[in-house]
């Protein structure tokens, strides 16, 4: 493995949004190219995903009849 920064790295939560990041550090498999990811990189993406996912929630509340 080698540790690299992913320049680009894309997140879906279907139907509702998908998400993309430009550069985020992750450890990359040599052989098979799968990336991992540190705690504190996991942690920032989790919380991301959380306000996201609020904030479609709340959009999608305030738009309905």
């Amino acid at each position: 493995m080698i540790k690299v920064l992913l320049h680009s790295y894309k997140f879906s939560r279907l139907p509702t949004y998908h998400i993309s990041w430009n550069a985020i550090p992750a450890w990359v498999c040599d052989q098979c190219g799968e990336s991992l990811f540190e705690t504190h990189e996991v942690e920032l993406i989790q919380e991301a995903l959380t306000v996201s996912d609020r904030e479609t929630a709340d959009l999608v509340s305030s738009s309905s009849p």
